[in-house]
């Protein structure tokens, strides 16, 4: 049978074999998957892929997507141009896991013989050599709109580890490889206040101007002074 191709004025054609969905008109949306009104756990797309044989060579990937912006964009943030995007909204009462999106690795049950080099991970970035520079390249990027400081008990974290299910503990909760060390392991590109993690100027309860970083743990708060090197 042949391999569908297209779809022509809302007639959709069965996918047999290599098909495509050709988008007929700019804006439209070659494929939408609705779900019922009332729905529960369910997917409403499945890709199941199986290999039973090495790969040596090439790529395995269940889900591909290419973006070419050979036009440019103007705008600044108010343009978005994502490969994959989601929106999520939230009502009712919750008590559950929210989030954009999930990775779930485990072994297998004949185990895995790791040998160099191996890496597992369950998001990985890769920037490819630049000629330009943006303002900033980052791997991941969290941004907030919350009208309100943290306060309470709960926790607000641009990055959050979470060791409650495991017996041992992370090597490290931030880990660094490579020749060459970041320039910034931290950087800010607004002035330190007094609220800020690192601060500047005449700490409360310590006669001495300087420049100190805040730690918090549990409810202590800690100044730790911070000095310019120095020879002895």
């Amino acid at each position: 049978m042949a391999a569908g191709t297209q779809s022509y004025n809302g007639l959709g054609v069965p996918l047999y074999g290599n098909s495509t969905m050709q988008q007929q008109a700019a804006g439209d949306q070659p494929l939408t998957i609705q779900s019922v009104a009332d729905n529960t756990a369910c997917n409403l797309l499945s890709v199941n892929h199986t290999s039973t044989s090495a790969i040596t060579t090439g790529y395995t990937q269940c889900f591909y997507s290419n973006m070419n912006i050979d036009g440019g964009a103007t705008g600044g943030r108010n343009i978005q141009l994502h490969p994959f995007a989601a929106d999520i909204t939230i009502d009712g009462a919750m008590s559950a896991q929210v989030g954009g999106c999930y990775i779930y690795i485990t072994e297998g049950a004949t185990g895995v013989t790791y040998a160099t080099p191996s890496t597992v991970f369950g998001y990985a970035v890769y920037f490819a050599a630049t000629g330009s520079a943006p303002d900033y390249r980052a791997g991941f990027w969290a941004q907030s709109a919350e009208v309100a400081a943290y306060q309470g008990s709960t926790i607000d974290a641009a990055f959050f580890c979470d060791n409650s299910d495991a017996l041992g503990c992370w090597g490290a909760v931030i880990g660094v490889q490579g020749v060459t060390s970041p320039a910034y392991f931290l950087h800010m590109d607004t002035a330190p206040g007094e609220d800020q993690m690192i601060s500047t100027g005449i700490r409360a309860n310590i006669a001495a101007a300087g420049t100190w970083m805040r730690v918090k743990i549990q409810s202590t708060e800690y100044w730790i002074a911070l000095h310019a090197s120095c020879t002895s």
